[in-house]
């Protein structure tokens, strides 16, 4: 079910289904440099994700085991624990942004699929 609400200027749209908690939130109508900084680096990775799921389809979530019979999530895992292993990696002289992306993006995928 899907609620729309007015808030200050901003139009909120609350998601419910079988496991999910409605909630509410006040959104101030001015919002500091940081709190501007925090909304378009979420809009950013929401972008991302809506992007490679128009390209790839539910991949994440429809699995078709053909070199593993990992569920969904275990298989997210092992990518969060490569995307970990690559960070660590790579250190700061040579962080790539991508790979903390990714890392952001499968978390996010990871609860879609716990409250899926």
């Amino acid at each position: 079910m899907e609620d729309k609400i007015d808030e200050g200027g901003f139009e909120i749209i609350y998601v419910t289904g079988q496991n999910e908690r409605s909630s509410t939130t006040t959104i101030p109508d001015k919002l500091t440099t940081t709190q501007i900084h925090i909304a378009n680096q979420c809009d950013n990775i929401k972008e991302l994700l809506i992007s490679k799921n128009k390209d790839y389809g539910n991949s994440f979530a429809e699995t078709i085991n053909v070199f593993t019979n990992l569920n969904p999530i275990e298989q997210i895992n092992v990518r969060l624990d490569d995307k970990l292993k690559r960070m660590l990696n790579e250190g700061e002289k040579i962080f790539n942004e991508d790979t903390e992306l990714d890392f952001i993006g499968y978390l996010i995928l990871r609860r879609v699929l716990r409250e899926g």
